[in-house]
């Protein structure tokens, strides 16, 4: 994971729009629509990892929301009322982070 966190630079890339996977992790991982007014879905997928929990956090690392994932339904919608900017969304295995992407709320 400490691969990942070096790289969350590059989650702030202008242009940059895809998640950024652990480099020994398959699977696959987006944010949609992005930018979002409010609502959106995340779609995961990664085989033989079946305990998944999805943390969000705004930019001074305040958590705004957390779940477990169900393994079986790989969409799934995050509500959102929160405040316009931008917010990190990580995917988790216990406390290894195998994914992590950036949302817009406008």
């Amino acid at each position: 994971s400490r691969t990942i966190v070096n790289n969350i630079r590059d989650v702030f890339s202008a242009g940059v729009t895809t998640a950024l996977i652990a480099p020994d992790v398959q699977g696959t991982f987006s944010t949609f629509p992005n930018p979002s007014k409010g609502e959106f879905n995340i779609s995961y997928d990664f085989p033989g990892y079946s305990a998944l929990q999805v943390a969000i956090t705004d930019l001074s690392g305040r958590t705004v929301y957390s779940n477990n994932l169900d393994h079986f339904n790989n969409t799934t919608a995050i509500p959102s009322n929160w405040n316009s900017g931008i917010y990190i969304v990580r995917i988790f295995n216990h406390d290894r982070i195998l994914a992590i992407d950036k949302v817009v709320i406008e």
